[in-house]
């Protein structure tokens, strides 16, 4: 039973590779943020190494150890808290453990998550491992920024692209699997944005949706605010993003659904509309917009987030952002 909610192209694949037999030493998982990649390369490695006829079943004894994290042959790799690479002595520790045998399962798994962040020694020595892989080993890795791995990495994979799922989908998967009551459900599959990553660590983590509400409530303070207000937040964000960079591009992305939304208030479809806790908010505010404007300030936070990742100064970006953004209060 995979759970996820994932195309069935995708799953119709990885249930060929499993009724074959001829499941590929390596996947390379993309898609955007918070889409259910990591939720997929689990559900692989309990597929592969689950003791039932309906792979993954999600409740024999190897499902349930993957699961909870308890089960040795899977090992995950990410970048140190600390460290802004996946280092080679990280890749050297995968390769030890990959040249031994599987303990428990059928299979050995390394889940390597965000893998277009290996350091280029890293990678090259992981490459080594996928030209010539082990037997009963399986690599998976996943990343948003597919354009950033290296190429003779990428080519030794099996690709599995993930999109955005529905929220119809994602609502059935959180009533299915995470004991959601059904208009909830479909309340959190909404603004998730097709996240659904995000929508099932809302369903046991409260403080994801009050910060949610408190990045909204920001957008719509700072529009009444004056621009020494503005710069002031600017500072406050610019700060925040030497301790926790995805939370400052959450907040971006989150932003630009707000004009997303504004964008089809003006055009009547306000049913399609993402962030309905503040629909009452857009609404009011939408006539002061122009689609042009809107459409202006999707594109400045998409600017101000590739200045960023290119290492730009990250106040002076906020700061050119808070300039850039169509306020209809510029007191």
């Amino acid at each position: 039973m995979w759970n996820i909610a994932c195309s069935e192209r995708t799953l119709s694949l990885l249930d060929t590779n499993l009724k074959s037999g001829r499941v590929p030493h390596a996947y390379l998982i993309t898609g955007p943020q918070k889409v259910g990649k990591s939720t997929l390369a689990l559900n692989i490695a309990q597929a592969v190494n689950c003791t039932s006829i309906d792979r993954p079943c999600g409740s024999c004894t190897s499902c349930v150890k993957i699961a909870h994290g308890k089960h040795s042959d899977i090992s995950h790799v990410y970048v140190a808290k600390d460290k802004t690479e996946i280092s080679i002595e990280q890749i050297r520790d995968v390769q030890r453990a990959a040249s031994l045998k599987p303990f428990e399962g059928k299979f050995r798994v390394f889940i390597i998550g965000n893998a277009n962040q290996l350091s280029t020694e890293a990678a090259n020595r992981l490459l080594k491992t996928l030209e010539e892989p082990p037997d009963q080993v399986l690599f998976i890795l996943t990343t948003s920024k597919p354009d950033d791995i290296l190429q003779t990495i990428f080519s030794r994979c099996a690709l599995i692209e993930m999109e955005k799922p529905k929220a119809s989908s994602i609502a059935a998967l959180l009533e299915k699997s995470h004991s959601q009551e059904h208009g909830r459900a479909e309340y959190l599959a909404r603004i998730s944005r097709g996240a659904v990553g995000w929508a099932v660590d809302c369903c046991s983590n409260e403080r994801l949706l009050a910060r949610r509400e408190e990045t909204l409530r920001d957008l719509l303070r700072l529009e009444k605010e004056p621009w020494d207000e503005r710069f002031a937040f600017a500072a406050e964000l610019a700060a925040g993003y030497g301790k926790s960079k995805e939370e400052l591009y959450d907040t971006l992305s989150l932003w630009q659904s707000v004009w997303r939304d504004l964008i089809l208030i003006r055009s009547g479809e306000s049913e399609k509309i993402f962030n309905l806790d503040i629909e009452t908010e857009l609404k009011e505010s939408a006539a002061s917009y122009t689609d042009e404007s809107c459409v202006g300030a999707i594109k400045a936070l998409e600017e101000t987030w590739l200045r960023l990742e290119q290492n730009a100064n990250p106040r002076l970006a906020l700061e050119v952002l808070m300039l850039s953004l169509p306020w209809t209060h510029t007191s």
